[in-house]
């Protein structure tokens, strides 16, 4: 919920699913939903461009037809019309996988470059460890509270490495880039990794191809693939819509083969 008056703190959350958390634990506080996968589909450096947010808005509205972005809501869009003026802290709500942190360097980069006089915060990686919890749908009202109190200020020496790496993302060459993750407590150590496993699917895709593939050597029910991907592999963060567009391009480049009942198997014969 934003209200385009005087917000000296505003704060950016993870998606939809944890607002209502969110505004039960902070009443008062201003926010705006981070509604983006920037770790599947084109992506672009300067993000303010028509032509690459035309593209990413076709991107989200194809991964469900039920998807329609009306003009002006698109988060991009959003972000450029906020009225920024006033706003002295942006603290960032972001996950622990794949998903979201990549999300969180798009938007370090992003709103580093729109509102360069805030202060930028995140949340550490070991908060969520420390607690157990390693989702906000978990969090109680008293989870969301001592968060707050441990966010990591994120200077701008951090500031221009995470943006650097956001470069290197987007023109998918980040192994020449290697940051010391230990001076980056807001980022999962486990990003290169995820990075080295990108393909024309998306960031970590290749992951999730092999395991897909490996699954479907007796057929599965394509529901039922979806949901065990989801469960065996909840650390690269991708919903069931991202899956399924992974699945249809695999079946699409002759790598899945579907049968009756919306079985899918690896095999073009059961």
């Amino acid at each position: 919920m934003i209200k385009q008056g005087k917000i000296s703190s505003l704060h950016i959350l993870n998606g939809d699913a944890m607002q209502i958390l969110f505004s039960h634990a902070f009443t008062n506080e201003e926010f705006i939903v981070w509604r983006e996968a920037f770790c599947q589909g084109p992506i672009s450096y300067d993000l303010t461009t028509p032509t690459i947010r035309t593209k990413r808005k076709a991107y989200l509205e194809s991964l469900d037809p039920s998807i329609l972005i009306a003009p002006h809501t698109y988060l991009i869009e959003e972000l450029i019309q906020f009225n920024w003026k006033e706003v002295q802290n942006i603290y960032l709500w972001f996950e622990p996988d794949m998903f979201c942190q990549i999300n969180q360097i798009a938007a370090i980069s992003f709103l580093s470059r729109i509102i360069p006089s805030a202060k930028i915060f995140a949340l550490p990686i070991s908060y969520f460890d420390r607690i157990s919890k390693p989702v906000f749908s978990s969090f109680n009202n008293q989870d969301f509270i001592s968060a707050q109190n441990i966010f990591h200020w994120i200077d701008k020496t951090s500031i221009k490495a995470v943006d650097k790496l956001w470069v290197k993302i987007c023109c998918s060459s980040w192994e020449n880039i290697k940051l010391d993750l230990s001076n980056f407590p807001f980022l999962n150590k486990r990003i290169y990794n995820w990075l080295s496993q990108t393909s024309s699917y998306g960031i970590g895709a290749k992951i999730l191809e092999e395991a897909i593939i490996a699954t479907c050597q007796n057929p599965i029910n394509k529901n039922n693939l979806i949901g065990q991907m989801l469960r065996d592999f909840s650390d690269l963060g991708y919903g069931d819509l991202q899956l399924n567009l992974i699945i249809t391009g695999m079946i699409k480049n002759e790598k899945l083969f579907v049968f009756a009942n919306d079985c899918i198997s690896s095999k073009d014969t059961l």
